[in-house]
This record gives structure tokens, sequence and C-alpha cells, in this order.
């Protein structure tokens, strides 16, 4: 296993552990031990826990896991996989206060926030318009005008609800569930926008299931 595998694996096992226990309420001496390393060995290649928030996040938008994922894709019919991102969004946001998170990320490392939502907005869009492409060259999706805008509508309200002051404001009057449904009827929106007939059959086989 390559040196930048076994960093990957690290990164991915940190942001686990950010989700599950929280990013302040993660020390250095948890990380290490998550990692099964010594802290010493954890500073030979962070500089401090902001740079780790920083590497967490710059791994999930990065260009090699993009092009991991693209690869997943090719695997399935697009309609397959938007359903599966709906689903693990809705996982995602059920199981964990991922809110909560960016929240001490905007808190107490203001200096990445910014780019934080940068380089997941390049994630999200890129991984959408692939999977628009996909759809588009098996007849499930329609070439509209609209496709742009509706992959900007969702950028921009995932982007908003991981906003703890956004969230706080637009957000009071909405039941909890509903809230968590939000990108699920963003994306269904988005398929009933684009889909040709073939595709509507397709989508509703795939939500029976």
């Amino acid at each position: 296993m390559s040196i930048d595998e076994i960093k990957e694996g690290w990164l991915r096992t940190i942001w686990e552990l950010f989700i599950k226990r929280g990013l302040r309420s993660t020390s250095m001496d948890d990380i290490a031990s998550a990692l099964h390393i010594s802290k010493k060995t954890l500073y030979l290649h962070f500089n401090n826990k902001e740079d780790i928030v920083m590497q967490c996040m710059e791994w999930t938008a990065s260009q090699d896991f993009i092009d991991k994922v693209i690869n997943a894709i090719e695997k399935e019919r697009a309609l397959v996989v938007l359903n599966a991102i709906k689903q693990r969004i809705h996982q995602d946001s059920t199981n964990y206060d991922i809110p909560a998170i960016f929240h001490d990320i905007k808190k107490f490392h203001p200096s990445i926030y910014d780019k934080i939502n940068e380089n997941h907005q390049h994630f999200l869009k890129t991984i959408l318009s692939h999977v628009i492409e996909k759809g588009v060259k098996e007849g499930v999706f329609k070439e509209v005008d609209t496709i742009k805008t509706q992959m900007w509508l969702i950028s921009f309200v995932m982007t908003a609800l991981k906003d703890p002051d956004i969230q706080e404001q637009a957000l009071a009057d909405l039941p909890k569930h509903h809230q968590k449904k939000i990108v699920s009827v963003l994306m269904d929106n988005l398929v009933y926008a684009i889909a040709t007939p073939e595709g509507l059959k397709e989508f509703e086989t795939i939500n029976k299931k």
C-alpha cells in the first residue's frame, strides 16, 4: 500500500470520527487513537487540528476522489446513482448532525470555512454534471435549458443547509423531519424536470423498490 493510499485511509477515518463525535469534541489524542498511531507520528503528517480539518475537506473534493466517484458511477444507471446520492444524503442527515460539524468549522476554523464550501460545491456540481450527461446518453434525460438552474439550486440549498446561521433563520418554521427531505425533494424535482418518458418510467420503478 502506497503512502498516498495510507493517508487517504487516515483522512476517511478522521472524517468519520468527526461526523460521529463532532469536530470540537474530537481531540488530537482521539484521532491518533482512531488511526492506531502515536501522537508524535500524527504530528509528522499534520501541523495541527486545523490542518487535519482542511486536509479532510480537500480530500472529499479532490480530483482523485472525484475520479474514483465517477468511475463508480460508470458502473450504474444514471437514475440509480441519483437515487443512491439522495438516499445517502438522507441517511447522513438522519444519523449525524452534519450542520453541527460545519457550525464548529465556521466558529473555530473560520479561515477555511469558505474554502470548504467552495470545494464541496465544485464536487457536487462535477458529480451531478457527470450523472446528467450519462443520463442524456442513456436516453433517460433530456438536454434542456433548466439543467444548470436546477443544479445551481441543489448546490445552493445543500451549502445553505450546512450553514448554522442560515439554518436557524430560514428553517425555523420547518419541522425537523421536513428539513431532512429538502434535498430529496430537489433531486426528485430535477428528475421530473429533465426526464424523458422512458426516464420517468425507470424512475418510478426505482422508487417502488
